[in-house]
């Protein structure tokens, strides 16, 4: 783990050279994480990435990954933690898996117009799915959760 670790925290560091004049977050290490996550996992286009970036407090969407042609929808929440701090349970399930369907669902997600209108567009297409996807850079759990 500290290995794969260290080679996003390098990653990261690479972008925030490439982009320290360009993307104004990009020196966030938090927000660099989830440029990092389009890129490495997504494979996309790093101009279109901070496009994909919602925000990081923002009703568990951290970033989104659109494919219409399979009318798939990823929403993705990123944690950049450091080894001792522990995710509760408690979160993964209401902040996580409950809230930016809630919100999504209720028309409310202000943070990106084409995330809501994308989710409005298909919610009732029976062909449309949404992938909720979570990464973080530890294996801490809270235990008491």
């Amino acid at each position: 783990m500290a290995d794969f670790k260290k080679q996003i925290e390098e990653d990261i560091r690479s972008y925030q050279e490439k982009y320290e004049n360009t993307i104004h977050d990009i020196k966030k290490n938090e927000w660099a994480f989830n440029f990092w996550i389009l890129d490495k996992f997504f494979y996309e286009d790093e101009e279109l990435i901070v496009d994909k970036i919602t925000d990081y407090s923002d009703y568990g969407i951290d970033e989104y990954e659109w494919y219409e042609d399979t009318k798939e929808l990823y929403l993705i929440q990123n944690k950049f933690y450091g080894e001792d701090t522990k995710l509760s349970l408690s979160y993964i399930k209401n902040t996580f898996l409950v809230m930016p369907l809630a919100v999504l669902g209720d028309g409310k997600y202000t943070k990106c117009k084409e995330l809501q209108d994308i989710y409005q567009r298909y919610k009732d297409d029976e062909g449309f799915t949404i992938h909720l996807q979570i990464y973080i850079t530890n294996n801490q759990r809270d235990p008491k959760a």
